[in-house]
């Protein structure tokens, strides 16, 4: 979901982009520190505010429940126009989700609740809700279909706290096809994209694609 890299249509890549579904979010419950680390708002490089605040530790729940449902039926929705939509074309039906959305599309694909693409490429899965994230690992080891699981040291602090389970969860339930890379070295969106790219290839090509 979201245009994440280079699908260069010449090497048999039909790419079909969707909107990301908004999430609504309750007023996040954070400490005293990290109150004041929020009001002390870095900067990076590129000018643009930088808030690496890590309420995956104190924050109890950030996700309306009637939002958390509207969000995974809008997500639904979305992904079962684009599998039907994909039924057009010839080839393995490859998804690439990032963030929340690639968190809630591994529920959803764990419960089938929408049927499981031939691939699945998560980057920086997260959910901003303790709970929930907590069970981000579990959906992730019981989804039906191989994983590309992506993660850098830029990642929130939701994304950062699940990373060592994931694959622990994966390998626990002796998940095939499970890979989980780290990008190195880039902040720059094109490298970043580059990179992202290059994995991708290069995981698909393993399978034999």
């Amino acid at each position: 979901m979201g245009h994440y890299f280079d699908t260069r249509p010449d090497i048999g890549f039909i790419p079909i982009t969707i909107p990301e579904a908004v999430l609504e979010e309750n007023q996040e419950t954070t400490s005293e520190e990290e109150t004041k680390i929020l009001a002390d708002t870095q900067e990076t490089s590129l000018g643009a505010p930088l808030l690496d605040l890590d309420i995956s530790q104190s924050a109890v729940t950030t996700i309306d429940n009637q939002a958390f449902v509207k969000h995974e039926q809008q997500l639904v929705s979305l992904l079962q126009a684009v599998f039907e939509k994909s039924q057009e074309y010839p080839g393995y039906f490859l998804v690439i989700s990032k963030g929340t959305s690639a968190a809630w599309l591994s529920k959803i694909y764990a419960e089938k609740t929408l049927v499981s693409p031939d691939a699945f490429v998560m980057v920086s899965p997260y959910c901003p809700d303790r709970k929930h994230n907590q069970r981000l690992p579990e959906w992730i080891a019981i989804t039906p279909m191989p994983v590309l699981d992506l993660h850098s040291s830029w990642d929130n602090g939701w994304a950062r706290k699940t990373v060592s389970r994931r694959q622990i969860a994966a390998v626990k339930a002796l998940k095939l096809q499970y890979r989980q890379r780290e990008l190195l070295g880039f902040t720059m969106h094109q490298q970043h994209s580059a990179y992202i790219g290059k994995e991708i290839y290069g995981w698909i090509s393993h399978m034999g694609w």
